[in-house]
């Protein structure tokens, strides 16, 4: 009788057979439960193709560009510095707001962190003029520098393609009328920002 040349692979084998036997049984009854449409659904609070919600990158930006557009909206072309408020003053000015949002925990009225801005830098009877009656005192882009953040002014003027000169020059014409007509009462009113330039458009 010959000898068999690999001993105890046949036990071996006869050990596996009943594990393919299990393995076939399980691959078997997932093919079914694909085909009755069982796997693939997702279960959970997220739909299939969505990961959870999560903040937009750039929300800051794209506040700023709302406020923008109701800043060049609100001042219409009007008035002395319509030219200005028709093209990029508004949408800096908009710009700088949505980042001292930020810059403020996500407060939603800068405006009047803005003016006790200029009243620190020394503006106050320019800041003054603006909120209550009487005529409008001019500000320079100098003093518009000296009066917000650095990186508020930076990330306003890296939005527009600016240098931060050339965006405080900008905001420094728009600004005056801006407060003017945000503050018709004679104070900064309460509320968000967005909800208040919607109102003096009425």
């Amino acid at each position: 009788m010959q000898a068999d040349p690999h001993p105890g692979v046949q036990g071996r084998t006869e050990a596996v057979r009943p594990w393919c036997g299990w393995v076939s049984r399980r691959l078997l009854q997932v093919a079914g439960r694909v085909a009755a449409g069982d796997i693939g659904r997702v279960r959970g609070p997220c739909p299939r193709g969505r990961g959870p919600a999560t903040e937009p990158k750039g929300s800051t930006t794209m506040a700023g560009n709302d406020l923008g557009g109701l800043l060049g909206g609100l001042l219409g072309g009007g008035g002395q510095q319509g030219g200005a408020a028709s093209g990029g003053g508004a949408n800096i000015l908009g710009a700088l707001l949505g980042a001292l949002m930020s810059k403020n925990g996500g407060g939603n009225n800068p405006l009047g962190g803005l003016l006790d801005g200029l009243t620190k830098a020394g503006l106050t009877d320019q800041a003054q003029s603006w909120v209550g009656s009487g005529d409008n005192q001019p500000v320079t882009g100098e003093q518009v520098r000296q009066a917000v953040p650095d990186d508020a002014l930076q990330q306003a003027a890296e939005q527009a393609g600016i240098s931060p000169e050339q965006a405080a020059d900008q905001i420094a014409q728009v600004l005056p009328e801006t407060v003017d007509k945000l503050t018709p009462i004679g104070a900064v009113p309460s509320g968000s920002l967005e909800d208040i330039i919607r109102q003096q458009q009425l």
